[in-house]
């Protein structure tokens, strides 16, 4: 058989009849068809071959006496997929097609699945992980005997040392009898706390198993003890047709969340979250082949191709969906299928890897997974970047305001501190004696109304130097300190409070100025009558006081004594 040719995508496949009618997969808006990909294995000793034409990428069964039956009354079969792989394909080739455009998908935030589907003792497991030995213990040194998982596993850690901020959580699992198992060594989930028998649950990002382990690997080392530590756990067994079936599916989950900066300083970031899942089904049986007609094996079987055929009802509804129509889709009637809804017909772009075998007396199986594929390439899915933007918060501007604040005081020049402010000296002692009453009033006066003012001034106002604690910007050196906050408010204090000194200065003043009056004309009065008599002097000037009480504000009279009468 020639080496694989990629086909173009939507080739029709189907029976040679039909071929002229046959007609190609729209290309989908903003969707993706899922892949298909063919691997024979090498034929079985002492089997005959089929008869299988490989041209290209289309398959031809060419009818012969054993084949017809089966290929349907004599119409020759025929096949196209995305690649055939031969048996003389490496495991390197096979990845390379089949799941390297898928790890890329998973870098850039998309979701991917790798199915590996095919009838029991076809190859599924080694194209998916390698041969037993690798698994048994992984080395570097059997490269080539890799499987697609594990080259992945490189791919994706090759990637990882290239950026910066990201991590990856693994994590692996079985469907046996339709029951679900934590495959991860010390799981502790489910009813019994032993890993087994876990249930699914729906929430905001889709289905999920409750109580699933998911490592957050930091290396490879521990990613490959997983998968051999899994390995061991998983149910296999032997049957007619293979040594080591795999009684169970299996599903490997690799997930990866990324934080991505602007690369121009922005304040954005990108959040990317996505999962690769690698999906090794258990191969659909016949009793009759493998002769498990009794005890457990039968039980598997039954359940294994239980949930096969629920695959293929779900397969079958979404390839025959009408574009923009929504249909129901089973996938409630297995867990298989409930658990990877978003990878058959959701947010993910699939690849599914059929294996095949050349030999006759598997021709039957193998044209039954022909029709499965070309099912499952009509299927369109459609994919996003699962991307969320979070928006970091402002950087602190204190560093900022400090920054230009030391470079405006470097250029600004000098201003010394404004001369304190002294109050006009007032002495608290009586004026002497010869002192006109109307100055003694007004030092009064100014010691009233200067007092209250003084104590709250700053301590700099009654002649001390400006304290640099209190006057920070003064100190500095600052060029205009009256655009400070707190300067100004200081300043509107001190001139509120003196324009309220003043007018109390004022009413004093206007008070004392009408006191002082009364006692010059008394003290005229007194001096006119000074020889006219001893009493009409003293009513004079007993009067002149009764006055001067009631101007005065006591606001009560004053009580005088009767006079004597002059002789």
């Amino acid at each position: 058989m020639p080496s694989p040719v990629p086909v173009p995508t939507g080739a029709a496949c189907g029976s040679a009849s039909r071929e002229s009618s046959a007609k190609r997969l729209p290309a989908s808006k903003g969707g993706h068809s899922v892949k298909v990909f063919g691997r024979f294995r090498p034929l079985e000793m002492g089997a005959n071959p089929a008869g299988w034409d490989l041209q290209g990428n289309v398959l031809h069964l060419v009818p012969d006496a054993g084949a017809l039956p089966a290929a349907g009354n004599g119409q020759q079969f025929t096949c196209a997929m995305d690649a055939v792989f031969t048996e003389e394909a490496t495991q390197r080739e096979v990845y390379e097609v089949t799941t390297r455009p898928g790890v890329m998908d998973v870098l850039n935030g998309i979701n991917a699945s790798v199915f590996a589907y095919g009838q029991t003792g076809t190859g599924k497991t080694f194209s998916m992980y390698g041969p037993d030995e690798v698994l048994h213990g992984i080395s570097t040194e059997q490269r080539e005997e890799w499987g697609c998982a594990l080259h992945a596993i490189d791919q994706i850690w090759d990637a990882r040392n290239h950026r910066d901020q990201v991590r990856i959580d693994a994590s692996l699992l079985e469907v046996y009898n339709d029951m679900i198992n934590d495959l991860a060594p010390g799981a502790c989930g489910g009813p019994n706390g032993d890993g087994r028998d876990l249930k699914l649950r729906e929430g905001v990002e889709g289905v999920f198993v409750d109580g699933l382990t998911e490592c957050d690997v930091g290396s490879t080392d521990q990613v490959y003890e997983l998968l051999t530590a899994g390995n061991r756990q998983r149910q296999v067994g032997a049957t007619l047709v293979n040594s080591r079936s795999s009684r169970s599916h299996t599903v490997f989950v690799i997930g990866l969340t990324q934080l991505l900066s602007d690369q121009v300083g922005g304040r954005e970031e990108r959040l990317l979250t996505s999962k690769l899942n690698l999906v090794d089904l258990a191969g659909s049986e016949r009793a009759a082949a493998t002769e498990a007609l009794e005890g457990g094996r039968v039980e598997e079987g039954r359940r294994i191709n239980l949930s096969l055929t629920c695959l293929g009802m779900c397969i079958n509804a979404l390839a025959t969906a009408p574009r923009g129509v929504s249909i129901h889709v089973p996938y409630r009637n297995s867990k298989l299928t409930h658990l990877l809804q978003d990878s058959i017909g959701g947010n993910c772009k699939t690849a599914m890897l059929f294996s095949l075998s050349p030999a006759t007396f598997r021709l039957e199986e193998t044209l039954s997974t022909m029709r499965f594929a070309m099912r499952a390439k009509k299927i369109h899915v459609a994919a996003k970047v699962n991307e969320r933007k979070i928006e970091r918060p402002p950087p602190p501007r204190q560093p900022t305001i400090n920054v230009l604040r030391n470079a405006r005081d470097a250029d600004a020049t000098a201003v010394t501190s404004p001369e304190p402010h002294t109050l006009r000296h007032v002495s608290s002692a009586a004026p002497p004696a010869k002192e006109k009453g109307r100055r003694a009033s007004r030092a009064s006066c100014r010691t009233v109304c200067h007092e209250p003012r003084a104590e709250l001034r700053p301590a700099w106002a009654a002649g001390a130097p400006a304290p640099a604690q209190a006057w920070p910007e003064l100190a500095g050196g600052r060029a205009e300190p009256d655009r400070d906050r707190a300067t100004d408010d200081h300043a509107s204090a001190v001139a509120q409070e003196r324009r309220a000194g003043r007018a109390r200065e004022a009413a004093l003043c206007a008070t004392i100025g009408e006191l002082e009056a009364k006692l010059e004309a008394s003290e005229k009065v007194r001096a006119q009558k000074e020889g006219s008599g001893c009493l009409c002097a003293l009513v004079a000037a007993d009067g002149a006081l009764s006055l001067l009480g009631r101007k005065g504000g006591g606001g009560g009279s004053v009580s005088r004594a009767p006079s004597p009468r002059c002789h």
